[in-house]
């Protein structure tokens, strides 16, 4: 699972484990964030877990539903949104936009727990998208590359919802690393 990870990668995906299996994971742009979600989706299916996973837009949800097909071939990749209506109950992991999310609550089928999954979490903390954080998955994930809102939504919503900053990947480091170009 974890050979194509970065170290920082590795480090984020432990520090997410450590607490309890939730957290925002802050790391730059380009840094490769969709890879640490995609290992703690593949623990969450060794476990048996449904997973979620809430995308801003139509070309995120086809970017994430390749990837995890390709990533998770024995998984049923569903998808909500955009002309598509799968249900928990007909896959293993549902890929959905934060607006579907918000309107069709796709929760995990019967009383399975499950793993959510927030790419760009900074973005649910407006009224209506907030309604995508579903409380019914106790495991969570949020990704984000600046953790930041010209509102409260970030202390009032998110950091309760996902728990806090689990692991944060700035762009000095990433530099450092020889994950990211310099400017």
């Amino acid at each position: 699972m974890n050979n194509y990870l970065y170290a920082w990668q590795l480090e984020a995906l432990s520090s997410w484990l450590r607490c309890g299996r939730t957290g925002i994971i802050e790391a730059v742009t380009g840094s490769g964030k969709t890879n640490v979600a995609i290992a703690a989706i593949q623990d969450a299916r060794r476990r048996g877990l449904f997973v979620l996973v809430v995308v801003p837009s139509r070309v995120l949800m086809e970017q994430w539903t390749k990837r995890l097909v390709e990533s998770l071939p024995d998984s049923r990749v569903g998808r909500l949104g955009d002309n598509f209506s799968d249900r928990s109950d007909d896959c293993d992991i549902l890929v959905t936009t934060r607006h579907s999310a918000s309107a069709k609550k796709p929760l995990p089928p019967g009383d399975m727990n499950g793993l959510i999954v927030a790419d760009e979490c900074h973005g649910f903390g407006g009224g209506i998208l907030r309604k995508s954080l579903l409380h019914e998955y106790e495991e969570r994930l949020g990704l984000t590359a600046t953790l930041e809102r010209s509102d409260d939504a970030v202390d009032k919503t998110l950091i309760p919802y996902f728990g806090g900053v689990c692991y944060r990947y700035d762009f000095l480091k990433a530099i450092e690393d020889g994950v990211c170009a310099q400017p």
